[in-house]
């Protein structure tokens, strides 16, 4: 993991968030907070990580939703998720071209909660992530398969 983050590629960082979704993984060297602090991390890269494992979840109960082995621990589900409110508070993403392969689906059902005054906490800042559409996926440098990643 350290040799990704001696790398200023947010498509391979994007690649690693994917894998770790993905896989169900692991995430014992803290590469989600640190991704999240990147001034280069892409918006999708953290919609990815958010609407791909809690999303509306999340926000509705202030719970994450998996027991323990399906997915992240919770700590460091809650790591992450701290280090993203940080970033959505500190200006948000300044760049969004990367992608989401999946639906809108997941992010409408979180503005719907936002709009609705449904959430656990009215001070979580994801909405300024979540309030445009996310571009489709577009062809990286990088594939993930079976949580590895691939040039």
């Amino acid at each position: 993991m350290r040799w990704v983050q001696m790398h200023k590629d947010p498509e391979l960082w994007h690649a690693v968030v994917m894998a770790i979704v993905n896989t169900y993984g692991t995430d014992s060297l803290e590469f989600l907070p640190w991704a999240f602090a990147q001034p280069e991390t892409d918006r999708s890269t953290a919609g990815y990580f958010f609407l791909g494992l809690a999303g509306p979840s999340f926000l509705k109960t202030g719970n994450y939703p998996y027991k323990i082995g399906e997915c992240l621990s919770e700590e460091a589900f809650l790591r992450a998720v701290a280090a993203l409110k940080v970033r959505c508070l500190s200006g948000g993403f300044e760049h969004d071209n990367i992608g989401l392969p999946m639906s809108d689906e997941h992010r409408t059902a979180c503005l719907e909660l936002f709009n609705k005054g449904e959430i656990i906490d009215e001070n979580l800042p994801f909405v300024n992530m979540l309030a445009q559409p996310f571009p489709a996926a577009r062809i990286t440098s990088y594939e993930v398969e079976d949580g590895l990643v691939y040039n």
